[in-house]
């Protein structure tokens, strides 16, 4: 039977096996120390996406590390890494039209099962362009792939992909992602991302934008353009998420949110900070917005600008125009109208509510068109 403790058990037991510490895995698997003793000890279990990668960096199955399958034994006396190649070596030349897989060969077979160590010294490295690219090492292309990659232990990448791509172990673009990725063990992506959906799982940077798909992160991620699609962050992991420009999709389940332009979907997140407008609703922590939110808000502390559409429950509340619907909040502090009913601790709205109000003190400066019920002082421009 599968569970936390026996799990945890089998990371200890490979992790030693492999020589490295809890630090050294944590480094690789871009996680904290303390996150593996908890592992290790049973408290808490790594998610799915952390799984491939804690195999791939012990040379095993996902099923040996949750105990499905039997452990594959490593060699007791490994080679050298530059003896498991071929003697009989040949320099082929790589041209662009070549569809090929990178294997590794002992005296001429290809080798099954890889020593986690051996793979620590080897590093495919192509001086050009390529289509397709299969490779359990890490791989520096000195130019472009212009079809798929499959990349198992890293990869530095001079300019741009053209195809889908898998990559674990981290990865280096110098240029735009123009297919779906999927990425663990972090990514510095120089170009943008197009015509495909992104999955990470390691902090990440885009320094372009990212406008063909959706984005799916468990690690802090940031974006220095535009992102046309959703972004939701992997349940649990409460990652950190910043946007320069703008957002045109949704947003789930992430911590802190920072973006430098708009939203023009729905927000799930904790504390955020927009410095354009909101076009959805908002369920999210402490939030201030420069510009209009479109939707209804469920938030704590909040500071609008500009004006909100919908219903609006929060703690303390300040709006620089006006509120479309119901307020239920903290302190309320509105510059312009109230279009629903207000409850509230102090009330104070320089313009005027067509709803009900009830609160502690209460000073609207124009109409109120329903009922006040306060338990402090009352002042109104004009109360009907």
């Amino acid at each position: 039977m599968t569970d936390r403790y026996s799990i945890g058990q089998n990371i200890a037991a490979l992790r030693k096996e492999a020589g490295l510490t809890q630090t050294e895995l944590a480094d690789r698997l871009h996680v904290s120390h303390q996150a593996i003793s908890q592992w290790e000890r049973g408290e808490t279990m790594p998610d799915i996406l952390t799984l491939p990668a804690l195999a791939e960096i012990f040379g095993q199955t996902t099923g040996v590390l949750l105990g499905l399958e039997e452990m594959t034994p490593a060699p007791t006396d490994p080679e050298p890494a530059e003896k498991l190649f071929s003697q009989a070596e040949q320099s082929v030349p790589l041209e662009e039209d070549y569809n090929y897989t990178v294997v590794l060969e002992k005296n001429g077979v290809k080798v099954q099962s890889i020593p986690a160590d051996i793979r620590k010294q080897i590093i495919i490295v192509l001086e050009g362009n390529c289509r397709n690219l299969t490779c359990a090492f890490t791989a520096e292309i000195r130019g472009n792939v212009q079809g798929n990659a499959e990349i198992a232990g890293g990869a530095h990448i001079g300019e741009w992909i053209g195809g889908d791509t898998a990559i674990s172990g981290g990865a280096t673009i110098g240029g735009d992602i123009r297919g779906d990725c999927c990425i663990s063990g972090g990514a510095q992506i120089s170009g943008s991302v197009t015509d495909g959906d992104l999955v990470l799982s390691g902090q990440a940077t885009i320094n372009g934008s990212v406008t063909g798909g959706d984005i799916t992160t468990d690690s802090p991620l940031t974006i220095c353009g535009n992102t046309e699609g959703d972004i939701h962050v992997h349940d649990g992991s409460d990652a950190s998420v910043t946007v320069q420009g703008n957002v045109e999709g949704d947003i789930y389940d992430c911590g802190t949110l920072t973006v430098g332009g708009s939203i023009a979907g729905d927000v799930d997140c904790g504390d955020l900070s927009v410095a354009g407008d909101i076009g959805g609703d908002v369920d999210c922590g402490d939030l201030t917005v420069a510009g209009d939110i479109g939707g209804d808000v469920d938030c704590g502390d909040l500071t609008v600008a500009g004006d909100i559409g919908g219903d609006v429950a929060s703690g303390s509340l300040t709006v620089g125009g006006d509120i479309g619907g119901d307020v239920d909040c903290g302190s309320l502090e509105v510059h312009g109208d109230v279009n629903g009913d207000v409850d509230c601790g102090d009330c104070h709205v320089e313009g005027n509510v067509t709803g009900d109000i009830d609160c502690g003190d209460c000073r609207v400066g124009g109409h109120v068109d329903g009922d006040i019920s306060a338990s402090g002082d009352v002042y109104t421009g004009h109360a009907q």
